[in-house]
């Protein structure tokens, strides 16, 4: 097939669209997928009722705006029923390899990111570890330094003491 242009696609669609029930708006994201691919991706589906073929194509639409309009909590919420969904109309011979091989792609850049972000808390984790030891450290040299000064602090305290005594003895003596 050469370029899938709208005109090629309405004629190629015209015996299908005639039996469908999927709105204008529907049709419109599903040509601007198989332009996207250049290809009609139901190609393979037009042995099953045209149901079950109005059900695939509006899924896929659905699954197509769901993935471009996901930020990472919805897609890891929504990847594995996507996925399921879109191999299962794969099997029916629906044409959405490309829509899972983009889901593989996203989840890829997902896990990377998730991998990313766990060394990073590995390495935050680390510091902090790092910096608690240090804390430590310093929380006992302080408590050394504490317990100098109190023996300092007896020191002096023995000194002033002794030094009382002393004139206490001296005055004694002068007295006599």
């Amino acid at each position: 097939m050469g370029k899938l242009d709208r005109k090629s696609f309405d004629v190629a669609v015209d015996g299908l669209r005639k039996k469908s029930k999927l709105s204008e708006i529907t049709w419109t994201k599903y040509y601007e997928l198989c332009h996207w691919q250049n290809v009609l991706l139901h190609e393979n589906l037009l042995k099953h009722n045209s149901k079950l073929v109005d059900g695939i194509i509006s899924e896929t639409i659905i699954i197509a705006d769901g993935i471009k309009a996901s930020k990472v909590s919805t897609f890891l919420d929504k990847f594995g029923t996507w996925d399921r969904s879109l191999q299962s109309f794969e099997h029916l011979g629906m044409n959405v390899r490309f829509l899972r091989a983009k889901l593989q792609r996203l989840k890829n850049l997902i896990s990377k990111s998730e991998h990313e972000l766990y060394m990073l808390m590995c390495q935050k984790a680390q510091m902090e570890h790092a910096r608690l030891e240090e804390m430590k450290a310093l929380e006992m040299k302080l408590l050394e330094l504490k317990d100098a000064l109190k023996s300092s602090d007896l020191v002096e305290k023995l000194k002033r003491k002794i030094e009382s005594h002393e004139l206490k003895f001296q005055e004694e003596l002068d007295t006599s």
